[in-house]
């Protein structure tokens, strides 16, 4: 024969308490909201593998020193198109291109560039040789305005 026992323990606060009041707990005073910020749009950059003198380009595109994004354009996939995200108005970008040439040749190019970044706004990743150096640019691409 098993006897059990069960002993309940009830804790009473508040009113039946003889001990000093506590205090109310702290609430989280609600804070104003934040100003909105200014509304941000995106815009494309697109990237295109010239194949009569291209067999692989890797851009990277930066703002401010930090990475905004990477695209790879070959053979098997000709065309990367990088959407933009930011504030709109004059924004300055660093292009960073690498290419692989048909005669398996490298080619740096490197620029900076500010765009007028509106919605819907559309550039090209262009580029020249000038002596030793590769300067990358955007183009207006017919939606944009580069400056």
């Amino acid at each position: 024969m098993t006897a059990g026992v069960v002993i309940a323990v009830l804790v009473l606060t508040g009113a039946f308490s003889d001990g000093p009041d506590r205090p109310a707990p702290l609430r989280a005073t609600p804070t104003a909201p934040s100003p909105a910020s200014p509304e941000e749009v995106t815009c494309r950059i697109t990237d295109t593998l010239e194949a009569d003198i291209q067999v692989l380009e890797v851009l990277t595109v930066s703002s401010g020193g930090v990475d905004v994004r990477t695209v790879e354009v070959g053979v098997r996939s000709p065309e990367a198109v990088l959407p933009v995200t930011a504030r709109p108005g004059a924004t300055t970008y660093e292009l960073y291109v690498e290419s692989l040439l048909v005669d398996d040749s490298w080619l740096t190019c490197v620029g900076q560039v500010t765009i007028d970044v509106r919605e819907d706004a559309s550039y090209a990743i262009g580029w020249s040789r000038s002596g030793d150096q590769c300067i990358a640019t955007l183009v207006d691409d017919g939606t944009g305005r580069d400056s």
